[in-house]
């Protein structure tokens, strides 16, 4: 209980004492005086006197209390806990509960104590509520939708919802149940996550999440202690002519697990097995194996796999690859300007890559109609005189980038600088500031200078007998400010503004060359250095043939293009089991295993790694208050039952919290008649 105005209760104290002070200064001081015959009279007297006083004082006390309660009401108390609210709590709730099941709940036992944490908080649940159950992990995470509660509950959603092996997203999760308690007409409404609320499951570090909902949150941590792991962390295959195969393995409990056994499988055979031995202050090891036999020219599959007695958390124990050796790039053009003719915007880009010397297999699109889940299916992504693309497109090609996929960026007529900065800031190894010419002359142009001859680029096209880049003349082009990390490897004469600049993003690169691919800014497309360049930088752009091709649990797989619908396309899955798909069938998404998947068609193989998202098996969880910190609510918060944060109710809520001094009202009206009915009785 909480006060509105605690001045008040002081107030309050007292007025209370005021009809105490008043009795004791102007009660009748009697004398004693004795008369012989009145000694019968006052035996009689006696009792009556006795039963007087007790009226008095019962009057007294009266007064005290109407005195008390008028101060006590104009303090305003009021209830902060919605859970204290227990004198008028009237209706049903409607209930959200956030049930995770990802791969990590596999671990120790935390599939046990969810299944504790759900029992306890649907028995307190009773006919008329409603409830929505989110499946944190699942493929359709909407378990129950806005159902009436009911005592078969918790045995169906424990039958339906078995651990998986993907990631969480508790951001999705909580989105989705806010919307719904928006729009509920239940007063009462209340979320409940059930997690190890490992930070995996908060894919967007940092984010704020605001709720609006006004829905009481409800902590449930399944947690006790971070369990015993031994993973694999990383995986590194044999590079062109090397015969390497090595892996990382991290040890979260070095004094529990001192020996681990690594075994590398290629091809479906045990191909090398190490002991290793941790000492209780080493916490990762780097093995490799040499010497291993590898068909040439054909695409291998295997995996690296580690067995340690006291492991407590199977599914990282496995990494899963594909060792690609006739793998070609893939290349997804974004035309930002499409038209007829040599007007197109990658008129030149196209043929250059259509070349019978090159090795790229190519897929062309537009800003409006490309698929953001598709980026993934690229190694490099050119955006050729493209404006920008909605957050949703943007967020995807940046995290295609972080995963390691290459970006080309060449801007335009049709870019705009404050837009481009906007869209690609912490992306573009340059943020545009304006074109460097009013107006473009071809009788004059800028010559491009190479300032990096060391980098892998300029070496293909700088080495003897190539075409160098000084014959090309570029009439217009945006100027730029480098960013912080960014690689200048040429740029125009005259100002020496940048040409051509890289950067890493995460595992990724990018590259952004200051004009664009056709004929409409330089003369470079008409050049002999156009088509060495536009390779070498899509080839320096492409991912390293290591684990970068393998997916993660849950991510699709995109499906080749076969002609004719009727064209089969059959995928086995790592249980052996088959997915029989038509021709014209884009992708499959039902990744739900971590292994080998291998794609049959029009006589050809394919092989796909999928391994478990590295997050789940990391011993990096959020406190309570770490996670209330990222969750923005007016509401209540508990953990396990105890208030971590009040809340700060408002509107309708907040005045019927402040029920309570109504009810002492009406015992300071009921005081105050009692007082003067019994105030005519006692006699003065």
């Amino acid at each position: 209980m909480d006060f509105i105005n605690p001045t008040f209760l002081g107030i309050a104290a007292i007025g209370a004492t005021l009809p105490i002070l008043i009795h004791l200064i102007w009660r009748n001081k009697t004398v004693r005086i004795d008369f012989a015959a009145m000694r019968f009279l006052l035996n009689q007297h006696k009792p009556m006197t006795r039963w007087l006083r007790l009226k008095q004082l019962l009057l007294l006390l009266l007064r005290v209390l109407a005195l008390a309660m008028l101060g006590f009401a104009f303090a305003r108390p009021w209830l902060p806990s919605r859970s204290d609210m227990v004198l008028w709590k009237k209706g049903n709730r409607e209930v959200g509960i956030i049930y995770d099941i990802s791969a990590s709940m596999r671990a120790g036992n935390n599939r046990s104590g969810s299944v504790r944490a759900l029992r306890s908080v649907l028995s307190g649940m009773k006919n008329g509520d409603v409830v929505s159950v989110y499946l944190n992990g699942a493929p359709e995470p909407l378990l129950i939708d806005r159902e009436p509660w009911s005592a078969d509950l918790l045995r169906d959603i424990v039958s339906r919802a078995k651990p998986t092996q993907r990631s969480g997203n508790l951001i999705a999760g909580l989105r989705l149940l806010d919307d719904q308690l928006v729009t509920s007409e239940l007063a009462q409404r209340e979320i409940y996550i059930i997690s190890d609320f490992q930070k995996n499951n908060w894919p967007v570090e940092n984010l704020r999440l605001e709720l609006h909902s006004k829905a009481a949150l409800h902590l449930l941590p399944v947690r006790d202690e971070p369990w015993k792991n031994v993973a694999i962390t990383g995986i590194a295959l044999p590079q062109r002519n090397s015969r390497t195969w090595s892996c990382r393995i991290r040890n979260d409990s070095p004094e529990d697990i001192r020996r681990v056994t690594i075994s590398l499988y290629v091809d479906g055979r045990r191909a090398a097995r190490k002991q290793l031995v941790f000492e209780p202050d080493e916490t990762t090891k780097l093995v490799r194996f040499s010497g291993i036999s590898m068909r040439p020219g054909q695409n291998q599959t295997g995996y690296f796999s580690i067995t340690a007695p006291g492991d407590e958390f199977e599914p990282d124990d496995k990494r899963y690859f594909v060792l690609r050796r006739d793998r070609s790039v893939s290349v997804l053009l974004v035309n930002g300007e499409k038209s007829a003719g040599a007007g197109d915007e990658l008129f030149f880009a196209r043929r250059a890559f259509a070349t019978s010397s090159s090795d790229f297999r190519l897929q062309e699109t537009t800003p409006e109609t490309v698929q953001p889940a598709r980026f993934r299916a690229y190694d490099v992504v050119i955006l050729a005189n493209v404006k920008g693309m909605n957050s949703r497109k943007m967020n995807a090609l940046r995290a295609f980038v972080e995963n390691g996929g290459g970006l080309f960026i060449a801007p335009g007529d049709r870019v705009d600088a404050a837009l481009f900065n906007k869209f690609f800031a912490g992306l573009s190894p340059l943020l545009l500031r304006k074109k460097a010419e009013e107006n473009i002359d071809l009788a004059r142009g800028h010559a491009v200078l190479v300032q990096d001859f060391s980098h892998p680029v300029i070496e293909t096209i700088s080495a003897p007998g190539s075409p160098g880049m000084g014959a090309a003349r570029v009439y217009q082009y945006w100027q730029g400010t480098a960013q912080p990390g960014a690689q200048m490897v040429a740029v125009l004469d005259g100002d020496h503004d940048p040409a051509l600049a890289f950067k890493n993003v995460g595992r990724g690169k990018v590259a952004l060359l200051t004009f664009p691919l056709d004929v409409e800014w330089s003369n470079l497309p008409l050049k002999p250095s156009y088509l060495p360049l536009l390779l070498s930088i899509s080839q320096w752009l492409k991912p390293a043939r290591d684990a970068a091709d393998a997916l993660r649990v849950g991510e699709p797989i995109f499906l080749p293009r076969v002609s004719g619908r009727n064209e089969r396309v059959v995928l086995t899955l790592p249980d052996e089991s088959t997915e029989r798909m038509r021709g014209d069938d884009e992708l499959f998404t039902a990744t739900e295993q971590a292994g080998i998947y291998t794609l049959r068609f029009a006589g050809r193989t394919r092989h796909f790694a999928v391994n478990i998202h590295p997050g789940e098996g990391q011993p990096d969880f959020f406190t309570p208050s770490d996670f209330n910190a990222l969750v923005q609510t007016h509401a209540e918060v508990r953990v396990q039952g105890e208030v971590l944060q009040a809340g700060s109710p408002g509107g309708m809520e907040a005045e019927s919290r402040q029920k309570l001094w109504r009810i002492v009202l009406m015992l300071l009206i009921a005081l105050l008649l009692a007082e003067a009915i019994w105030a005519n009785r006692v006699p003065r």
